[in-house]
């Protein structure tokens, strides 16, 4: 099975997502009473894709850091 890595560039442009992201959850959360309702939910929905997308971009990140390191190891040898 072959896992595709991300590039640098993708990572990048995930970090950017993921601050708007970030961004837009602080101001939901500023304007949203709390409890339960549509809005507390809708702000949940958005925290969990935020944490989702968060792993999987540490997760890029580690395996481009561990190719490079592979590619620098042998470019030694």
């Amino acid at each position: 099975m072959t896992v595709q890595t991300r590039s640098l560039a993708d990572c990048q442009t995930a970090a950017v997502k993921l601050y708007s992201l970030a961004q837009a959850a602080v101001e939901l959360y500023d304007q949203v009473p709390s409890g339960n309702g549509a809005p507390a939910n809708g702000l949940h929905a958005l925290l969990e894709v935020l944490v989702q997308k968060a792993d999987a971009l540490a997760n890029d990140i580690d395996a481009l850091e561990r190719g490079a390191r592979a590619a620098a190891k042998e470019a030694r040898s």
